[in-house]
């Protein structure tokens, strides 16, 4: 797992976010000053900002959040985000990520972030 994440708090602005994501990094865990986790936001998260809400056709631009509104990594986070502890086994981590489609998992310890998993650090110790 990554041990020294990419930590923003809710109030991150989103154009740092996006800064980070220019020079690659695609999952940030959103935290508190304590390091707890409040939720996560990936470069999916900020892509569907774009996304129709409707799954029929509209005449002129689709009905998207209003995107001026959206200048906090808090306005795009998904909150409550499932997390694994650090002595879970690699097979659970995979478990969750199949399950639920995730490519990142938060690592916490008694509630305070510790690292990220990614599908990537899976496929490099496989």
């Amino acid at each position: 797992m990554d041990r020294s994440p990419i930590l923003i708090t809710p109030e991150t602005p989103l154009k740092k976010v996006m800064a980070h994501i220019r020079r690659g990094k695609e999952f940030f865990p959103v935290v508190d000053k304590e390091k707890r986790l409040l939720g996560v936001l990936s470069e999916s998260d900020i892509f569907r900002l774009f996304m129709p809400r409707r799954r029929i056709a509209t005449v002129g631009a689709p009905e998207i959040k209003e995107i001026s509104v959206v200048q906090t990594a808090d306005d795009v986070m998904t909150k409550k985000p499932i997390s694994i502890d650090p002595e879970s086994t690699l097979l659970e981590a995979i478990q969750l990520m199949a399950f639920y489609k995730f490519r990142h998992l938060p690592v916490v310890k008694k509630g305070k972030i510790v690292g990220v998993l990614s599908l990537r650090d899976i496929l490099k110790k496989i």
